[in-house]
């Protein structure tokens, strides 16, 4: 491995990497931000900057998303292994986006409602080849609206 590392790799691409893995921040789903993560670390293997078990789940942990780290204080999310530790986070985030998805649906709804009763007491009818806001993504990583311009407010 060392003669594949000085033979096919540049200088500086173990620092690269570690620079990779201490700076990425969570901004994206947790389990694919973490996968990526352990991936990078992975190929630092056998150096000395490669991250062992409780460093690298102390490093995730420190670059949680707010409202995910949050919700991991909350829930006293305290593992003794990196990979029960995973485990639990990413249920929690799943459970945060199921729960933002419901909110968002019921927000939708009662928009979509209050939109038509509004057109109906005035006598208009839906207009045709109008977005609506089912088309935005209730993700707050991809912004409220999903950065669609054309969804109907």
């Amino acid at each position: 491995m060392k003669e594949f590392r000085l033979k096919w790799l540049l200088n500086d691409w173990e620092q690269d990497i570690c620079h990779r893995v201490l700076g990425m921040k969570q901004a994206s789903p947790f389990w694919e931000w973490a996968v990526k993560i352990r991936s990078l670390n992975t190929l630092l293997c056998g150096t000395p900057t490669h991250l062992d078990d409780m460093s690298l789940l102390n490093q995730l942990e420190t670059n949680l998303e707010p409202s995910l780290s949050c919700a991991c204080d909350n829930e006293r999310v305290n593992e003794d292994t990196l990979d029960k530790w995973l485990d639990k986070v990413k249920i929690l985030d799943e459970k945060k986006c199921w729960e933002c998805q419901q909110q968002w649906a019921n927000a939708e709804e009662a928009a979509h409602s209050h939109l038509k009763h509004n057109m109906t007491s005035t006598g208009l009818t839906e207009p045709q080849g109008v977005t609506t806001l089912s088309v935005a993504t209730p993700c707050p990583r991809k912004g409220i609206m999903g950065g669609n311009p054309n969804i109907l407010m």
